[in-house]
This record gives structure tokens, sequence and C-alpha cells, in this order.
């Protein structure tokens, strides 16, 4: 059984599970299913938009398919989302999702 089934099974019983949802969008990019990788960053957001490495991914796999703009708008969200949290633990995630953005803004 792939590493991706085994994130697929465990997701049918917790379809919220963020470590499970975030876990089979990297295997599915690792893997060269970047459609399906997107689709899974994008549901793991939605249920988890404090998702500071799903937001990442998400906007670096979004640049990586020329659609960079798109990554910008992913990571904006992210940072909206955690600055409402206000918690020590979403102010470091914010630091970092910051920077990419930077980053990202500064590429396109």
């Amino acid at each position: 059984m792939s590493r991706a089934q085994v994130f697929r099974d465990w997701l049918a019983n917790k379809p919220t599970d963020r470590f499970a949802r975030y876990s089979l969008a990297l295997e599915l990019r690792q893997s060269g299913e970047l459609a399906h990788a997107e689709a899974e960053f994008r549901t793991l957001l939605s249920h988890h938009p404090d998702s500071a490495a799903g937001a990442m991914q998400l906007a670096s796999l979004l640049d990586e398919l020329g659609r960079g703009e798109e990554g910008v708008e992913v990571l904006e969200s992210s940072v909206k989302a955690l600055e409402a949290l206000g918690s020590p633990e979403a102010e470091r995630d914010l630091t970092e999702v910051r920077a990419e953005l930077e980053l990202l803004q500064d590429l396109l």
C-alpha cells in the first residue's frame, strides 16, 4: 500500500485531519500529481485556514505552475487567518508566512 493510500484511508475516517491532509498533499506533490496536490492543499486550508505550512506549500506549488499571483493570494489569506488567532504560535507562523509572501512578491 502506498503512503498516499494510507493517508487517504485515514481521511476516510477523519476527513478534516490536518496532519493526514497535509501529508497526502505532500505525497501527491512529490509524486508529480500536482493538480491533485493542489486540491488537497486547498481542502486542507478550507478546514484549517491557519495552516501556515499548508499555505506556504500551496503558494510554492502555484508559483511552480506559473500561477504566482494566486500564491500571493493564498499567503495573504493565511496572514489574515493567523492574525485573527493572535496566539504566540500564530505569531511565529506569521513571521514565516510574511517572509514567504515577501519573497514571492519579489519574484513576480
